[in-house]
Parts: C-alpha cells; sequence; structure tokens
C-alpha cells in the first residue's frame, strides 16, 4: 500500500542498514509509525537518532507492547501517540482531496454492507485479507 502511495518499499529487515548509509549514520530526526504492529514499532525505535522522536499512530494490533526502555532511555528518545481529529484539518484536507491532490480512496481495502460491520470489526482486527479502511454501507 505505501508504495502505491508513492512511499519507497523497504524490507524491514535491510532498513536500519538502508537509512544508516542514506543518512551517513545519522538516522531520523522523527520516525512516524503509521503500521500499528509490534515489529515497526521497535524499527521505528531503531531508526530514530538520538535524542529522535517517534511518532505512533498507526492503530495497535496488540494493546501489550513490550516497550524497550533502555533502548529508548540511551538514545534519550521522545516517543508519542496519539490518535488525529480529522474534523480539526478538514478545511485544510477538503480541498486537496479536490483538487486531487489527495486521494484518500487509495487506502480503502473493502466495502462491505452495515449488518456485516461485526465481520468488518473482525478482519480489521485480524488484518485479514490486508483490511486497512472499509467502508460500510447502510
Amino acid at each position: 500500500m505505501a508504495e502505491a502511495l508513492g512511499a519507497t518499499a523497504l524490507n524491514a529487515g535491510e532498513a536500519a542498514q538502508i537509512v544508516q548509509e542514506q543518512t551517513r549514520g545519522r538516522m531520523c530526526d522523527s520516525v512516524v509509525e503509521c503500521v500499528g504492529a509490534d515489529p515497526a514499532i521497535h524499527l521505528s525505535l531503531k531508526l530514530a537518532k538520538a535524542a529522535g522522536t517517534v511518532s505512533c499512530i498507526g492503530v495497535n494490533q496488540t494493546m501489550d507492547f513490550k516497550f524497550p526502555m533502555a533502548l529508548a532511555f540511551i538514545k534519550n528518545l521522545t516517543f508519542r501517540t496519539g490518535t488525529c481529529s480529522v474534523p480539526e484539518h478538514w478545511p485544510e484536507l477538503i480541498p486537496l482531496v479536490q483538487a486531487g491532490k489527495l486521494t484518500p480512496e487509495r487506502t480503502i481495502t473493502h466495502h462491505m454492507p452495515l449488518s456485516d460491520g461485526a465481520e468488518a470489526y473482525r478482519m480489521f482486527d485480524a488484518r485479514e485479507n490486508g483490511a486497512m479502511k472499509m467502508i460500510l454501507t447502510p
């Protein structure tokens, strides 16, 4: 999905090495984790430079994430989580969507009837069939 939206796709196993090479060892000032998976959070913490910031906005698949406090402490990291208040940003986002500069419909993976809402949530929770964003129609 990220590659289809213009991001550079990296294998998780090679990401740290590539970032280290591309930044000449400086690593990332800021890392935004959008996946919502424990391995992605761990990778984000590795990619952040000393005194860097890691922001997790992905809906995490597990609620018991084992936080590597020693790594965060040694690197003096700032770790943030949260959700975005989308309505607050509508005035700037809607014109971008209307102009075709943002295409949020590309992130929709499933269309289902509202009567299948419980199944849709189950699929999303399990990340079944690539479930990311779903539209439930009455």
